[in-house]
């Protein structure tokens, strides 16, 4: 996991617009699993020059806060953005949160998820290192 979180940051950088949004799309399905990929997003809609890659990482950031039920402030700094679709994705996040119920969240369960993962990796290591 941690190998596809940091070859996506890096590709954040890529020169070609096209690779930062497919990076994008890919950490966007990684930020239960590493808080290092909302930031990242964060950073991506908030400074890159391409406005697709801008609407990307707002549509993806809004799509993470609904699933891991994160109210951001970046979301209410998003009304403000002159693009409309990026209010757009930003005020239906908003909305969406508002409504959600009070329930264990996805984020909840993928977070036991990770820390199995991390158990059985360490695992794997110690085992690997005894040979």
């Amino acid at each position: 996991m941690e190998d596809r979180v940091a070859s996506g940051l890096k590709n954040l950088t890529d020169p070609d617009s096209y690779a930062r949004t497919f990076a994008i799309q890919d950490l966007s399905r990684l930020a239960p699993y590493s808080d290092k990929v909302v930031p990242a997003l964060s950073e991506m809609y908030r400074k890159d020059k391409d406005d697709h890659v801008r609407r990307v990482a707002a549509a993806c950031l809004s799509s993470i806060c609904v699933k891991l039920k994160m109210n951001l402030p970046l979301l209410k700094e998003g009304l403000e953005d002159p693009d409309a679709y990026i209010r757009n994705a930003f005020q239906t996040a908003l909305d969406s949160l508002a409504k959600a119920k009070d329930t264990p969240s996805d984020g909840d369960r993928i977070r036991r998820e990770l820390a199995i993962a991390r158990e059985i990796s360490e695992f794997k290591k110690g085992a690997a290192e005894s040979k």
